[in-house]
C-alpha cells in the first residue's frame, strides 16, 4: 500500500501543470475557478482532471462552501515521502547546496551578491551554572517543558524525544504541533545536537549544539548555533540575545532556584 501511495505521489508531481497547481496553492486555498483562470492554454475540464489526480494522491484536499470548491495543499504526504526517501546526510548536504544555489542565482539576477541570500551566521554562548552537569543536561532535554518560555502558544507542551532521530516540538491541546528540530547527535549527559527549520515560513536552517562539562561543584554550558540560508540581520540579533537570555535567566532560574515556566493568566 505504501509503495502504491508513493507511486501516485511521484506520478502526480511528474506533470508541470500539476506542479504549477501546487505552487499556486502554497500561499492558501483557491477555488477551482480561480485555478483554471491561471491556465489560459488548458480547458477547465483539463485543470479539474489535474486537480483530481492531486486529490487522489492526497496532495490536495477539497472543501466545498456552497457552490464553490476550495482546494488546499496537504503537506503530510510530501513530508512522509521526504522522510522515507531522503536520508539525514542527503538532507543536510542538499540544504547547503540549495542555499548556495539561491545565493549565486540571486546575485546574477541583481548584478551583485546579496549577503542575506546565502548567509551563514554563528551564535556562540557560554555560562557557568551552579548545578551538576547531569542536572543541566536533563533540564535541556527531557525536562525542557518545565522551564522553556519561548513557545508560540502559552498552552503548548514541549516534547523532547531523547534519542537519535528524536524530535523536539510543541504539542498543542487542539492536536496541532510545531517542529523545533531533530536530534542528530546524542551523548547522554554531555552533548546533544539538533537540526531544524528556522521557523514557520523562514527560508533558512539551523544547527544547534548543546554541550555540558563538569566544573568543580557546577558545570559549564556551551551553546553553539549555526544558521544558514536567507538569514536577515534582525534574526541573528534575535537568536544572539535570545540565547543569552535562555542561559543566564531561564535555565539558571530553573536549575539553580527551581523556578519553572508559568503560563500567563488569561
Amino acid at each position: 500500500m505504501m509503495q502504491e501511495a508513493d507511486d501516485l505521489i511521484w506520478k502526480a508531481l511528474g506533470n508541470p501543470a500539476r506542479r504549477r497547481l501546487m505552487d499556486l496553492l502554497r500561499n492558501g486555498p483557491k477555488t477551482t475557478s480561480a485555478l483554471a483562470g491561471e491556465f489560459p492554454d488548458l480547458s477547465r475540464f483539463a485543470v479539474m482532471q489535474h486537480l483530481d489526480l492531486l486529490t487522489r494522491a492526497g496532495l490536495v484536499l477539497v472543501r466545498r462552501q456552497g457552490r464553490e470548491r476550495f482546494n488546499y495543499v496537504n503537506p503530510v504526504p510530501l513530508r512522509e515521502a521526504y522522510e522515507r526517501w531522503v536520508s539525514q546526510q542527503a538532507d543536510m548536504t542538499a540544504a547547503g547546496v540549495l542555499s548556495l544555489k539561491r545565493f549565486v542565482e540571486r546575485g546574477k539576477q541583481e548584478g551583485k551578491m546579496d549577503e542575506s541570500a546565502g548567509k551563514v551566521a554563528r551564535v556562540e554562548t557560554e555560562v557557568r551554572l551552579n548545578a551538576p552537569a547531569e542536572r543541566v543536561f536533563r533540564a535541556l532535554t527531557e525536562e525542557i517543558n518545565d522551564w522553556w518560555a519561548f513557545r508560540t502558544r502559552p498552552d503548548a507542551r514541549i516534547v523532547y524525544e531523547t534519542r537519535i532521530g528524536g524530535r523536539c516540538y510543541e504539542e498543542w491541546p487542539d492536536g496541532g504541533a510545531l517542529l523545533y528540530g531533530e536530534v542528530v547527535r546524542w551523548e547522554p549527559g554531555v552533548c546533544v545536537e539538533t537540526r531544524g527549520p528556522g521557523g514557520v515560513g523562514r527560508a533558512y536552517h539551523t544547527y544547534n549544539r548543546d554541550h555540558v562539562s563538569p566544573d568543580g561543584d557546577g558545570c559549564v554550558y556551551r551553546k553553539s548555533l549555526v544558521l544558514w540560508g536567507e538569514v536577515p540581520p534582525e534574526i541573528v540579533k534575535m537568536y544572539t540575545e535570545g540565547s543569552r537570555y535562555i542561559l543566564e535567566q531561564m535555565l539558571r532560574d530553573y536549575v539553580e532556584h527551581g523556578k519553572g515556566y508559568t503560563p500567563p493568566q488569561r
